[in-house]
């Protein structure tokens, strides 16, 4: 199945096909998003704007969609691909850090709200990959380069490990 995240109402429909043609979802990992690069007072609005509904109004909209069903069974898991970037901006990048930054305080108040609701049986977990040494972050630099540049991920690799996903 696919699905335009950035599309409210495709969310709702693909959750309601998917629902009805596989039953209750027990694991939903958000792992959706786009990256526009470039200053802050160069980027497009509409890429902002488009960041945001990617990177972070999806979560809300899965979410919306299949905790339910999750919080009824006692049983669930809700997994969030976030960025290492959300935890540190690095030049290029103010839009894609600041929405993904926003995913960890989304992650940690779900995981709350789960826990203080008594649904002890729906789990969260947040992933904090970092960035690829692809087109996609082309030109993004770390304050602190070194390191950076030895934790960040090759295409290969990350080719690799989407294969035996």
């Amino acid at each position: 199945m696919q699905c335009d995240v950035s599309n409210k109402e495709n969310i709702d429909q693909q959750a309601s096909i998917c629902q009805e043609r596989y039953g209750p979802v027990s694991i939903l990992v958000n792992n959706a998003g786009v990256m526009y690069g470039g200053k802050v007072l160069e980027l497009a609005v509409e890429d902002i704007e488009m960041s945001f509904k990617v990177n972070v109004l999806a979560h809300f909209r899965t979410i919306r969609s299949f905790l339910p069903s999750m919080q009824e069974r006692g049983h669930g898991h809700i997994v969030t691909i976030g960025s290492c970037l959300g935890l540190m901006g690095i030049n290029q990048t103010s839009a894609y850090a600041s929405s993904k930054h926003a995913l960890t305080a989304f992650s940690e108040s779900l995981s709350y709200i789960a826990e203080s609701s008594g649904y002890t049986g729906v789990k969260t977990t947040m992933v904090y990959p970092f960035q690829i040494d692809n087109e996609m972050f082309a030109g993004c630099i770390s304050r602190h380069h070194t390191i950076s540049q030895s934790v960040m991920l090759s295409q290969e690799y990350a080719d690799l490990y989407r294969m035996i996903d």
